[in-house]
């Protein structure tokens, strides 16, 4: 019920402004333009170097990025139609679907990139008792720290608890002490470590790390009436995951840290760090996601009862133009 109280107050945000919204289908050019959110998270890099890259050599689709500080912005700005497109975790768009909301999956653009890290030193075990910061009750992590934890016969709301963090106060709440562990995207873990006020959980490497967490989702609409131009924009995507790769490992992932400061902020130091050493296996060679990885979220999102009406996944997922393109843009 919290949760959709704080979509609701979001959207109602969104709609106040979108009265305002003309419209607009074709940009400058007779480019479609389509409108991409996203939130300073180092798995959403492919978006913002995607664009920093390529936006002026495309020549069916012109890329506006929006900034969204949560993916419960995120999801209200996709729910209102305030942006066509963007990389959000899977249980919010299986929920989404639920709701009978217009969406396909489209593909994605990384896997990994969260991982668990706590106060105090020790293993999967260790974090009995503890309060776990993760990204919404809604979020992938929540739900694989769910099925991760529960194997090792920990159970959420009586060995553990979780609570949705923002990313903008979180760091803040671990050094105050408010909780006692994040489960968050990187690079949190990495400033975390960088404070010195936490420690990366041991026994958690293919468990919690390296997972498909988030897929892109574009409204139905415009997909079906400007795929050409959605494909192009895919093209772009696939082309600078290599580029992100090829730069992690031949330059020191220089030149993505230099693109990021105009988007995420993050001190280069930061954001070179965790590239180089793959905190929580991240990893941008991972574009087509597999129904059954997101069917096997779908089961534990209605386990936990965040999901109460089932979903078509033939019907949601269309991944048809990411596989072609991602096989026509190779290493």
């Amino acid at each position: 019920m919290e949760r959709v109280k704080r979509i609701l107050i979001v959207s109602i945000l969104f709609l106040s402004l979108m009265f305002a919204w003309t419209g607009q289908v074709i940009s400058a050019g007779g480019k479609v333009a389509l409108r991409v959110g996203y939130v300073p998270l180092l798995g959403q890099l492919p978006l913002i170097v995607s664009f920093e890259n390529d936006r002026m050599d495309l020549e069916k689709v012109a890329p506006q990025l929006v900034k969204y500080a949560s993916f419960t912005a995120l999801e209200a700005a996709l729910r209102v139609g305030a942006i066509d497109l963007a990389s959000l975790p899977i249980p919010i768009a299986l929920s989404m679907a639920a709701d009978g909301q217009k969406i396909k999956i489209i593909g994605t653009c990384h896997r990994g990139g969260s991982r668990l890290v706590a106060r105090a030193k020790g293993d999967l075990e260790s974090v009995r008792g503890n309060l776990i910061g993760v990204p919404g009750l809604d979020s992938g992590e929540n739900l694989k720290l769910s099925q991760v934890l529960g194997a090792a016969d920990l159970r959420p709301g009586l060995d553990y608890k979780t609570i949705g963090v923002s990313f903008t106060t979180v760091i803040g709440d671990l050094k105050a002490r408010k909780i006692d562990a994040i489960y968050l995207p990187e690079p949190f873990g990495t400033i975390a470590e960088k404070e010195k006020i936490a420690v990366e959980v041991e026994g958690q490497e293919g468990k919690l790390t390296g997972t498909l967490d988030t897929v892109l989702v574009i409204r139905s609409e415009v997909l079906e009436k400007r795929k050409e131009a959605v494909e192009e924009w895919l093209g772009s995507l696939v082309k600078n995951c290599r580029f992100i790769e090829n730069d992690i490992k031949k330059a020191g992932a220089k030149q993505t840290a230099i693109i990021q400061g105009s988007y995420f902020d993050y001190p280069e130091a930061i954001v070179t760090s965790a590239l180089l050493k793959r905190k929580g296996d991240l990893k941008f060679d991972h574009f087509v996601p597999s129904i059954e990885e997101i069917g096997e979220y779908m089961d534990v999102a209605t386990q936990m009862k965040l999901l109460t009406t089932s979903v078509d996944l033939n019907r949601l997922i269309s991944v048809d133009s990411m596989e072609k393109l991602s096989k026509l843009h190779p290493n």
